[in-house]
């Protein structure tokens, strides 16, 4: 079960999770605060662990928002405060934002629920994005987390002196998007945010057909791919169109969807189908072919 306390429509808005060190620099708080406040002024809810450094920092951020749309992950049961001097942003979050836990309520701190909770910040979010971090740390197991379940990772750099730097140079070197401002996530996440965006728009009715529309456009500054036409039958498996596609290289839905022009429930529908089928198998970030 997850339980929820807020406002837990929030919870279908695109997420970026913000997590780092709880013993941050100044300037990490700085980073953090100023990265969440332009996500939630983008439409991108920002998730986080609702610990001290970082995590409060994050939280403030897309408070001070005109959104303030932000996803607090917490280690205890929705009904408790910890640490206990976030006793403030836990009411602000409360009315402005929403927190979730797996935890039941009146369940109290633990030092085995917080890296249990890290892989619903990661799972929740569309990627991650790392300030701060010891190599040995929680940042690092969401980040980890992040990866196994197909999400961005992105890491913002610092001096080569500074332990807690360590982390994020780490993740940079495994792959993670060196981050220096709000843009290199929305620039990574284009194709990610369309996507959502056309599922959500999709379980619109009709009716608000037209504003949801222009909701997206004005969000992703794209409009999504038109359906292209298609038949539900092919003579040969090699003749699908999506099969054509999905080689030995791992493909995500936002892949096939860009390259298609099928429509996000197409896609999904005809994935699941190869899927049962045995032509297509589901891995760490997308789908691959089967010999």
């Amino acid at each position: 079960f997850i339980f929820s306390k807020g406002n837990s429509d929030l919870l279908h808005m695109p997420q970026v999770a913000i997590v780092g060190s709880r013993n941050a620099s100044f300037g990490a708080k700085q980073n953090a605060k100023q990265i969440a406040q332009a996500l939630s002024e983008a439409g991108i809810a920002v998730t986080s662990g609702f610990a001290l450094g970082v995590d409060t920092a994050a939280h403030e951020g897309a408070l001070q928002s005109g959104s303030g749309a932000t996803i607090a992950v917490m280690g205890t049961g929705v009904d408790q405060c910890y640490p206990a001097r976030n006793q403030r942003l836990y009411q602000q979050v409360a009315e402005q934002g929403v927190m979730v836990s797996e935890l039941m309520p009146g369940v109290g701190p633990h030092r085995s629920h917080f890296p249990s909770r890290n892989r619903i910040i990661s799972g929740l979010s569309l990627g991650v994005l790392v300030i701060e971090a010891g190599l040995k740390s929680g940042s690092l197991i969401t980040a980890r987390m992040a990866s196994e379940q197909g999400r961005e990772v992105f890491a913002i750099p610092g001096s080569i002196h500074h332990p807690l730097a360590k982390g994020c140079h780490y993740l940079i070197k495994q792959g993670a998007k060196l981050t220096e401002d709000v843009n290199d996530i929305l620039e990574e996440l284009e194709s990610s945010l369309q996507f959502h965006y056309s599922l959500l728009n999709a379980s619109i009715p009709a009716s608000n057909e037209s504003q949801a529309d222009v909701s997206v456009e004005s969000k992703t500054h794209k409009s999504a791919p038109k359906p292209a036409p298609q038949s539900d039958l092919f003579e040969a498996a090699d003749e699908h169109p999506i099969l054509q596609l999905i080689g030995s290289d791992t493909l995500t839905p936002d892949d096939i969807i860009l390259s298609t022009g099928l429509s996000p429930s197409q896609v999904l529908e005809q994935l699941f189908d190869l899927e049962m089928a045995g032509n297509i198998i589901a891995v760490s970030g997308g789908y691959r072919r089967l010999a």
